[in-house]
């Protein structure tokens, strides 16, 4: 069990999207410190900030088991669903309110907009992994079957380790797909790959529509909460994306 120092300070019991169905030992639950003063090190740490390194000190920081009795998970091994749930119940706690740009469809003009976090809705995963918390989908274009996982906090760790000499995006989606896929079953073969190495060499080639078609299911199947939001524009009511960015900690007026 994780220790922490914090066992006399405000907190509340959150409950993650996956509702433990992602964990061996089922953990549903964490203890969740409230930000206090002292955080204000960590969030504008440049260390931190340079190295990446400042949602994952924060999550060890403020996340722990509800009790000595209950199942629990540290940050790095839940999956990143959970991970953004605690963070934006982070969020909350500061200020509910969360402001940002977008681009105004009717005008094209950019504007600031708001909106209450605390309206976000819960997205449960609409599919059942197997006994290893995999998932299995059959790709539009090759038709091959990929057997794939969703990422967890140490994953986004070995990914960004990975990328510390070849940091670009191209890389990047590589080194994700890399990480996420474990088992291709091919089908113009019948070949079922196991090997990372030529696991890594077919997904260089893996085609377009086949990539955004494993991208949109992992998005629609991972437990989280839905961030396609409405906001409130000069010219009405726009569908948006919301996009969290350096400044998600440090809410102000204007």
């Amino acid at each position: 069990m994780q220790e922490n120092n914090n066992t006399e300070l405000p907190h509340d019991i959150i409950s993650l999207p996956s509702n433990g169905k992602f964990y061996k030992n089922g953990c549903n639950k964490v203890k969740v410190y409230y930000l206090t003063a002292t955080d204000e090190s960590i969030l504008t740490s440049q260390n931190l900030i340079n190295s990446g390194n400042v949602i994952p000190y924060l999550l060890d920081k403020k996340v722990a088991a509800v009790d000595e009795t209950t199942p629990f998970v540290t940050p790095s091994e839940m999956i990143n669903g959970d991970r953004l749930a605690i963070l934006i119940w982070l969020r909350i706690s500061l200020n509910h309110l969360y402001k940002f740009k977008i681009l105004n469809e009717i005008n094209g003009k950019e504007e600031l907009v708001e909106f209450d976090l605390t309206t976000l809705k819960v997205k449960k995963t609409t599919q059942t992994p197997d006994n290893e918390n995999y998932f299995d989908f059959k790709l539009p274009v090759s038709k091959d079957i990929v057997h794939f996982k969703l990422l967890t906090g140490e994953d986004d760790k070995i990914i960004k380790n990975n990328l510390r000499h070849f940091n670009t995006e191209e890389a990047y989606v590589l080194e994700r797909l890399s990480r996420i896929v474990v088992k291709i079953h091919t089908n113009k073969t019948n070949e079922v790959i196991t090997d990372p190495i030529t696991i890594r060499e077919l997904l260089t080639r893996m085609r377009l529509g086949d990539s955004r078609a494993l991208n949109a299911y992992m998005n629609k199947i991972e437990p989280s909460f839905d961030l396609n939001v409405e906001v409130e524009t000069t010219t009405g009511i726009q569908k948006t994306a919301l996009n969290f960015g350096g400044d998600f900690f440090f809410p102000s007026d204007s």
